[in-house]
C-alpha cells in the first residue's frame, strides 16, 4: 500500500522554499545584469555630441532617402563617432548570440528594439534608430520579406545599417546612389523611428 507521507504543511513548506529560491535567483539575476551593463558602459570610451532632429533628417537627405517617413520622439539627440560605435556593436552582437531568433516572440522587431535598448544604455546616446525595410535577394532581386533592423547615425552625419539577424550582425554604410546590401540581402528602407 502506497501512502503519501507528506502532510499539507510539508507541501506548503516546499512551495515556500521554491518561491524563496526563485526570488533570490531573480535578485541575483537583476544584480548581475545591472552590474554587467554598468561595466560595459564604463569600458566604452566615447564623447557624445548633441544634435537636433534636423540633423537626422539631413543625414537621410544626404544619402538620397529624404522622402522616407521618419518619426522622432525626442527633441534632442546625441551621436558618437563610428570608431566609438564599434565596441558597442561588437558587444551587442556577442549578447544577441545568446538569444536566438524566435518567430513571433524574439524575431526581427523584438531584436531591433533589443539592439536599440542596449546601444542606448551602453553609450548614453540615442542615435541608434529603428528601420522598417523590404528585403530583396541581392543577386536575383526577388522580393523576400519585410524586416526590422537598426540604423545608426554617427557624429560625421553618416548612416550605417546594423542588422543583428543577418549573419550575426551585418553592418553596411548607407551611401547615396548605392544599393544597401548585406550578404545575400538587399535592403530597401521604408521608414525609420528615432527615440
Amino acid at each position: 500500500m502506497n501512502r503519501n507521507t507528506h502532510s499539507p504543511l510539508q507541501y506548503i513548506m516546499e512551495d515556500l522554499k521554491e518561491t524563496l529560491v526563485n526570488s533570490v535567483a531573480r535578485k541575483i539575476g537583476v544584480a548581475t545584469i545591472t552590474s554587467g551593463i554598468k561595466m560595459v558602459r564604463s569600458a566604452i570610451d566615447d564623447t557624445p555630441n548633441k544634435i537636433d532632429t534636423m540633423k537626422i533628417a539631413q543625414a537621410f537627405v544626404n544619402v538620397g532617402l529624404g522622402d522616407l517617413p521618419m518619426t522622432t520622439l525626442d527633441n534632442d539627440y546625441e551621436t558618437i563617432t563610428w570608431d566609438e560605435w564599434q565596441p558597442v556593436l561588437d558587444t551587442i552582437k556577442s549578447i544577441a548570440s545568446y538569444f536566438p531568433w524566435t518567430a513571433e516572440y524574439f524575431d526581427c522587431d523584438n531584436r531591433a528594439n533589443f539592439v536599440k535598448s542596449f546601444a542606448d544604455k551602453f553609450t548614453d546616446v540615442n542615435t541608434c534608430g529603428l528601420a522598417y525595410l523590404q528585403i530583396y535577394h541581392a543577386t536575383t532581386g526577388a522580393k523576400l520579406f519585410l524586416h526590422y533592423c537598426n540604423i545608426i547615425l554617427t557624429t560625421d552625419g553618416k548612416l550605417h545599417l546594423f542588422d543583428v539577424d543577418n549573419n550575426g550582425g551585418t553592418i553596411t554604410e548607407i551611401v547615396k546612389g548605392q544599393k544597401i546590401v548585406g550578404g545575400i540581402w538587399r535592403y530597401e528602407v521604408l521608414s525609420t523611428r528615432w527615440f
